[in-house]
């Protein structure tokens, strides 16, 4: 069943824009705002949410709740109304306009133009899966991927949340892996990140699980890189995991965190042994690149 859309309106203090990004990501929705100038301190914020329930007030104890582990509670003047029912997603397709970022270029379906001949071709989507290469860590893990496959070739990979499957899609793009693995918690995003494989041509060796993070790996499996593009405190917690699946010189990318949380992130990876080697920031998103050292 196609779950109602859910428009939620409600102004907000500027500054607390990227937690509330951070925490309705997860589920799907796309926020939006405006305000009257660069200045202004309040702006005027519109989300739109996909859910099962039926009236306002479940919506509200649903946001409510979502919010509450960030700290965070949904202004009270917040107006929810329902979404008239259409193809969004369909539409979403149409409007998606091919984006380049570094040496990939990518597209949806229905581009129908030639591709830039000094660029990598991905074809994707935007779906319920997280990962369409708009959003910045997404941007920012690809560029950071394709820096470290410039200096390296890479046995083993690993992609610990992999939504779509595009940072999987980037890196087997860039270099070929002997084993590759990408793991989501989330039924949809494993149907689709495999859909997404075979359109862009990756037909043999695919490995896509459905799991609670690293539990969805056998003990002796490791990794010599391994991406990770979700939330801090996850990350944060599955730090030792992480270093347990990391060969010996191995590289990890982690991001889906904001520049606040950055130093939160590093010290849990610092404290299991591993060494920040490299770091980038996409607005307010930070991208950090660790080491296993030998």
């Amino acid at each position: 069943m196609t779950p109602t859309l859910w428009t939620l309106q409600f102004a907000l203090d500027k500054s607390d824009l990227p937690l509330f990004e951070e925490a309705l990501m997860t589920h799907d929705a796309t926020v939006s705002w405006t305000a009257e100038n660069e200045t202004a301190p309040v702006i005027q914020v519109t989300v739109i949410l996909p859910l099962d329930e039926k009236d306002q007030n479940a919506v509200r104890v649903f946001v409510d709740n979502v919010l509450s582990y960030f700290e965070k509670m949904l202004p009270q003047a917040t107006t929810i109304t329902p979404l008239e029912h259409r193809d969004w997603l369909k539409e979403n397709r149409q409007s998606f306009p091919p984006l380049g970022i570094g040496s990939f270029f990518i597209y949806g379906s229905h581009y129908e133009d030639d591709f830039p001949a000094d660029k990598i071709p991905i074809k994707l989507d935007a779906s319920l899966a997280f990962g369409s290469g708009e959003h910045a860590t997404t941007k920012g893990c690809l560029l950071m991927i394709e820096t470290f496959a410039k200096k390296h070739s890479f046995d083993q990979f690993l992609d610990m949340g992999c939504g779509s499957g595009i940072l999987t899609i980037g890196a087997l793009k860039l270099t070929r892996p002997k084993n590759w693995v990408a793991v989501d918690v989330d039924q949809d995003s494993v149907v689709m990140a495999r859909q997404n494989f075979l359109d862009n041509g990756i037909e043999s060796g695919i490995d896509v699980r459905e799991g609670d993070g690293y539990h969805a790996l056998k003990p002796q499996e490791r990794f010599d890189f391994i991406v990770s593009n979700i939330l801090a405190q996850p990350l944060i917690q599955m730090a030792p995991q992480l270093e347990n699946h990391l060969l010996p010189n191995g590289i990890a990318v982690l991001s889906g965190f904001l520049v606040t949380q950055k130093d939160d992130v590093i010290k849990a990876h610092q404290a299991v042994g591993l060494v920040p080697i490299q770091e980038d920031t996409q607005g307010e998103w930070s991208i950090v690149a660790f080491r296993k050292e030998a």
